[in-house]
């Protein structure tokens, strides 16, 4: 018999790969949803990847099944620290909002910052020596 492949996103793709796998125990692949993916202070998050990884290994919550279990949200509360702004009740939406906010403030702050380093006299007077 040859190799399955099924589409997969969410907690519904996920059981269905792992029912899949669990029935064939090998020549599964699966194809998942990127379309939620989204970037926030530079970490990329794929969260219907990591439902499927969760529910493969067998760490999913029972229920909440988006999840691992044992979900600390640790992760958003050292964002939220460092001016991220954003925890778990945030929905989507709001979440790539105030990514997009918080990455253009800090390529501001970076920009400023070397700005203000070239045009000091310390880099001025190195570029005239030269």
């Amino acid at each position: 018999m040859g190799t399955v492949v099924a589409l997969g996103g969410q907690f519904g793709g996920a059981k269905l790969a792992d029912g899949l796998y669990r029935l064939r125990k090998k020549d599964l692949t699966v194809i998942v949803n990127t379309g939620d993916d989204f970037e926030h202070v530079g970490l990329a998050f794929s969260p219907d990847i990591d439902t499927l990884l969760y529910t493969l290994a067998g760490l999913e919550n029972p229920i909440a099944g988006w999840e691992p279990q044992g979900e600390t949200y640790k992760l958003f509360e050292m964002l939220k620290m460092a001016g991220g702004g954003a925890n778990h009740e945030t929905n989507l939406q709001e979440f790539i909002q105030q990514s997009e906010e918080y990455r253009q403030k800090v390529a501001e702050s970076i920009y400023v910052g070397i700005k203000e380093y070239v045009n000091s006299t310390k880099v001025a007077s190195y570029a005239a020596s030269r």
